[in-house]
């Protein structure tokens, strides 16, 4: 494993089997990319309104759309990234009053599922991907018991897995975040156990030559580290 010390850095190097990086840095500049994987909700659309932690005041803890990965996708992808994502087909209208997003809006990708869209060529984004799959991680939230903290860690372990399938064949390379470790409020070690787990699945039949974990928070790359070492 290599390391290094500035604020943007190659933190280790792993094979399992596939070649796997995990980076300190941001996800929009650390590099190009066949594809992006993209923390989405089921709209796909981009943050709708600031996530908060769930009984949280509203100015306590806020993630606005530049903070997330979902957002500066959205923002850097512009109106036609909007419209790439709208011509995906629609789910059923969810009637749950307990889903995050009810009937009146518009859903496209079920949590733990993705969704894959071209890059719009004359975007910001264009130059660091060709394609995004947007996955979309269950919220972790509220008193869960162990029954329900399982299904969401299947759920978030699916959300990656779906990921790298409706990315295959269209790229060598894949940049991914650690999904469910920012607004959806999974805990870091959690979220990075899914990660390898997601990918110890994927590595012997996917085509990629290069996974790639970039996230600007310390202790997600530590977790990630952690749970890799143990995989080699």
């Amino acid at each position: 494993m290599r390391t290094g010390r500035a604020r943007h850095y190659l933190a280790g190097v792993f094979r399992v089997p596939a070649l796997v990086e995990v980076r300190h840095g941001d996800l929009l500049s650390e590099g190009t990319y066949d594809v992006i994987i993209n923390s989405a909700n089921e709209t796909l659309e981009g943050p709708l309104f600031p996530y908060f932690p769930i009984g949280a005041e509203c100015e306590s803890g806020v993630f606005y759309q530049e903070d997330v990965v979902d957002g500066r996708l959205h923002i850097a992808g512009g109106p036609e990234l909007s419209r790439l994502c709208r011509r995906l087909p629609e789910l059923p209208p969810n009637d749950d009053p307990d889903a995050p997003f009810p009937s009146a809006y518009t859903q496209r990708c079920e949590i733990g599922k993705a969704r894959l869209t071209e890059v719009p060529e004359k975007s910001d984004l264009a130059g660091t991907c060709r394609y995004l799959a947007h996955a979309v991680a269950p919220m972790w939230a509220g008193d869960l018991d162990q029954e329900e903290q399982q299904r969401r860690l299947k759920l978030l372990t699916q959300a990656y897995s779906s990921a790298f399938k409706v990315a295959r064949g269209s790229g060598r390379s894949i940049c991914s975040p650690l999904l469910g470790a920012g607004a959806k409020q999974f805990p870091i070690d959690l979220a990075a156990r899914c990660a390898v787990e997601a990918v110890l699945t994927e590595a012997n039949r996917s085509t990629w030559e290069k996974l790639v974990f970039v996230d600007a928070r310390q202790e997600c790359v530590d977790r990630l580290l952690e749970e890799f070492q143990k995989a080699e």
